[in-house]
This record gives C-alpha cells, structure tokens and sequence, in this order.
C-alpha cells in the first residue's frame, strides 16, 4: 500500500508539471500573438518565468512583459519609430531640408535617457532622447561637420570646468568695465 501512495504522489506532481507547462505554453503563444497584432512586428518567441516573460523581436529587441494569469500586458516604454520620424521629418521641413527620416527598428523597448538615432541621409542625423513619461527631446545635427561634432566623445567635467572658467572671465572683464557681475539665479548673494 505504502508502495502505491508514493507512485500516486509521483504521477500528481508530473501531471501537475504538464498542466503548468501548457499553461505556460499557451500564455507565450498569447503574447506572442497579441503583441504581432498590436505592434505590426514580427515576435520570434516569448520566454516566461512566474509572471515575467521577455518578449524577443525579430530584430533582436527584448520587450518586457507582465503576466498575471492569463492576461498580460508590455512592462515599460515602448517606442514605435513612425511617429518619431514623421516629427524628425516635420521639423527638418520646417528648417527647409527635404528628408527621410530613419529611426532604426520600428519597435523598441526604451527607458527615460535613452537616446535614439534617427538618420538623415547624407543631410545629417537626429538624436531623439527619451523623457520620463515618453516624450522626447530632438537635437538636428545637419552636416558632416555638425554629425562629427555631435558623436565626438566629450569629457563632461571638463566642459563644466571649461564653461566656470568662461563665467569667471566674463565676471572679471565686467568688473574692469565698472559693469556689476552676472548673478545666478539659483545661487544665494
């Protein structure tokens, strides 16, 4: 008798693995399939841990995503690149270039301060940084020289250090001049 518990209990728990297995599976094959239709991208696969499953694109990006139960939903920004590349194209248009903007994937998982490059053809290139909440930021760097500039790598503490020394020239050559020193603003007399 002894003998039949544990082959019972055995075979429960086995059972139990595949039912989860299922439901895993069946979950997967829903965000999969939800996310294709909602995004207008190709999902390769979804992988789920408990309630966390990665979304994986053809492209390579990772989206996150959160199950509770059978309903689920994208965890984080996500980022469609046609509607930040009609903006590039507007604001480029309302400068007088005529271009076509190129954002790269057309979907993307983003985090606040991520910075997206968007091309501009020979033109030059956009530089979309991403902002709590999902708004952005565009900066336009038209040019090969503009473009060079803006991906040189820069030393922040030394543009700090750079732009208090400009400050403490320009507040010298004011007092030479009987002119009073710029205040700022945000610095107590």
């Amino acid at each position: 008798m002894r003998g039949a518990f544990i082959v019972l209990g055995i075979a429960a728990c086995h059972g139990g693995a595949d039912t989860a297995t299922r439901v895993n599976d069946a979950l997967e094959r829903s965000i999969q399939s939800g996310l294709t239709a909602q995004l207008g991208v190709a999902v390769r696969h979804v992988t789920c841990s408990g309630s966390h499953c990665t979304a994986t694109l053809e492209t390579g990006d990772a989206l996150p995503v959160v199950a509770v139960g059978k309903d689920w939903e994208l965890a984080g920004m996500v980022i469609s690149s046609a509607p930040l590349e009609q903006y590039v194209d507007d604001v480029a248009s309302d400068l007088g270039l005529a271009v076509k903007a190129d954002c790269g994937p057309r979907i993307r998982a983003a985090h606040a301060g991520d910075r997206i490059d968007c091309g501009l053809g020979a033109d030059g290139r956009a530089f979309a940084t991403v902002k709590e909440g999902g708004d952005f930021t565009i900066e336009l760097a038209i040019g090969p020289d503009a473009v060079a500039a803006r991906l040189a790598p820069y030393d922040e503490g030394a543009l700090e250090r750079a732009s208090s020394a400009l400050a403490l020239d320009r507040a010298g050559a004011d007092d030479e001049e009987g002119g009073d020193a710029p205040v700022d603003g945000g610095a107590p007399p």
